[in-house]
């Protein structure tokens, strides 16, 4: 999984930010176009019982000694910054 996230992370830092926007949205048609054959799954018996309680989710992670997780440490943190950093500017860009 490392090697694919390393692979991934070289991938989109040579692409530029049209050619990832450009990925993107053939990823998101082939969602839709696969999303179709979803609907004739059957549905999940299950329900949640109570509303997800975001703060109290990071508390008891805290508390329990965990930490935001692997994308927020080194290379995977650089990979979101470099994403959100490129958006911003190409947003700012375009305006």
């Amino acid at each position: 999984m490392i090697n694919y996230i390393k692979i991934f992370y070289h991938t989109i830092l040579t692409m530029n930010v049209d050619e990832l926007i450009h990925k993107l949205k053939i990823t998101e048609e082939e969602n839709k176009r696969l999303s179709g054959s979803l609907d004739e799954l059957p549905k999940p018996k299950f329900t949640r019982s109570a509303k997800f309680n975001s703060k109290k989710y990071w508390n008891d992670r805290y508390v329990k000694g965990g930490n935001s997780g692997t994308g927020s440490y080194n290379e995977l943190a650089k990979f979101k910054a470099h994403i959100i950093n490129s958006f911003i500017e190409k947003i700012k860009y375009n305006q």
